[in-house]
């Protein structure tokens, strides 16, 4: 899960020791929300959005089917 556009750099180096130590490395599995510059109650607002939820679920489901595995 990702939070910040200014990471991306970052995101694909992690994203390949990740594959590199782990043959269980998914880069399929992810959700990105921007949330950088938001203060603390404008996040709490962007994560209850309806299409934020849904997608948070929808992450959290894909991620224990995939350890399930």
């Amino acid at each position: 899960m990702h939070a910040s556009h200014r990471g991306d750099d970052m995101l694909a180096q992690l994203r390949n020791v990740l594959s590199t130590v782990s043959s269980r490395f998914s880069d399929e599995l992810f959700l990105r929300f921007e949330l950088m510059k938001k203060s603390p109650a404008e996040i709490d607002e962007h994560l209850a959005l309806p299409k934020n939820r849904v997608a948070a679920a929808d992450f959290v489901s894909r991620f224990a089917a995939y350890c399930g595995q």
